[in-house]
């Protein structure tokens, strides 16, 4: 078996090796192609400052890597890509179908968001201007920044709107029961102001009544009290939105390109070598199982049990310049045995 696997892969050694100069060149040719510069505009920003661990509920919580994680999130939207890109010499090209899909997708690989740590996100922008860049990396900050403090405006109002609605629920319940206990006790002048203990206690529904306008009271004064806090710490939150997002280090205008380090002119061409050695060995191993060809007396013996006298030998032109040419080599082979009978004379019977 062994000797037959080798037999294959030598006879088909140009076609293996084939892939790995066609790759490298196109590797190594894409890898010294002159390539246009690249200007990166960078902006840091301080996200969720730091809380006391007796204060804090949110245990385990990364401030960093969520705050990256949700401003990569709003980038791949197309609405806040738009808005984004709406603030930028880009804008023009938004008015075109057929130009707003090039804008979005030269937003979208532009833009980079990673957490430097536990408390600042780094935010980078690369295009071919340097102007560009600036614009994109000013206008992604101050559309999150937006975002942000549109979210907290809009969760305040519907807390808000939430607590006044039940205050008012709870208000005008309470006022229902006072005013059904000031009826009951005007049809029940005997009873008085039924504010004491032996009042209740005589009479049944006013004690009913009396429990029932106290239960609404009190009802209604936490929820007053909840819509109060609610609006003072609606305020305050929006007073604080800046700290979950403030920007340490603005982005600025860049001064030079990009530099191109050697290690990345070497990562095509070991890719390109990577990719030639893997499809040669898919081939060879192709080769290997799908070949059924005889290659010699191995492979009949392993065939069938007839034992084999001889092989022909292949008669084959040279192939290179350098080569001998075998021919004259197997026709003196083949005449040997003719000579040699001859040189022994006769057989005798």
């Amino acid at each position: 078996m062994k000797h037959r696997v080798v037999e294959i892969l030598f006879r088909r050694k140009l076609l293996l090796l084939l892939p790995i100069p066609i790759n490298m060149t196109l590797a190594i040719g894409a890898a010294t192609r002159p390539q246009p510069p690249q200007y990166q505009a960078n902006a840091r920003a301080w996200v969720d400052q730091y809380v006391e661990l007796s204060r804090d509920e949110r245990l385990g919580y990364a401030p960093g890597p969520a705050q990256a994680g949700l401003l990569m999130d709003f980038v791949h939207t197309r609405s806040f890509a738009r808005s984004v890109i709406e603030k930028t010499s880009l804008a023009p090209l938004l008015a075109d179908q057929t130009t707003e899909g090039g804008a979005l997708g030269q937003f979208w690989g532009s833009v980079g968001v990673a957490a430097s740590s536990n408390s600042f996100v780094t935010i980078t922008v690369t295009t071919w201007s340097p102007t560009l860049s600036l614009e994109i990396a000013q206008a992604l900050v101050s559309k999150f920044e937006e975002t942000l403090r549109a979210r907290g405006e809009t969760q305040v109002k519907l807390a808000s709107t939430l607590y006044a609605q039940t205050t008012e629920k709870t208000r005008d319940a309470a006022e229902r029961s006072r005013v059904e206990l000031a009826t009951y006790l005007a049809a029940h002048p005997e009873l008085g102001r039924g504010t004491d203990a032996t009042a209740t206690a005589r009479d049944a529904t006013l004690s009913r009544l009396v429990a029932q306008a106290d239960y609404d009271q009190v009802a209604y004064r936490e929820a007053k009290q909840r819509y109060d806090q609610s609006l003072t710490l609606g305020a305050a939150g929006l007073e604080n939105q800046t700290l979950a997002f403030t920007v340490v280090d603005p982005p600025e205008l860049p001064t030079a390109p990009l530099p191109h380090g050697r290690t990345a002119l070497l990562k095509l061409p070991v890719v390109g070598l990577a990719l030639a050695t893997i499809l040669s060995a898919v081939t060879a191993v192709l080769l290997i199982l799908t070949n059924r060809s005889v290659l010699g007396a191995p492979t009949i013996a392993g065939l069938a049990a007839f034992p084999v006298l001889g092989e022909i030998p292949v008669l084959k032109r040279r192939r290179w310049l350098w080569q001998r040419a075998p021919r004259h080599g197997v026709r003196l082979l083949l005449s040997a045995p003719a000579q040699r009978a001859s040189t022994l004379g006769p057989v005798k019977a």
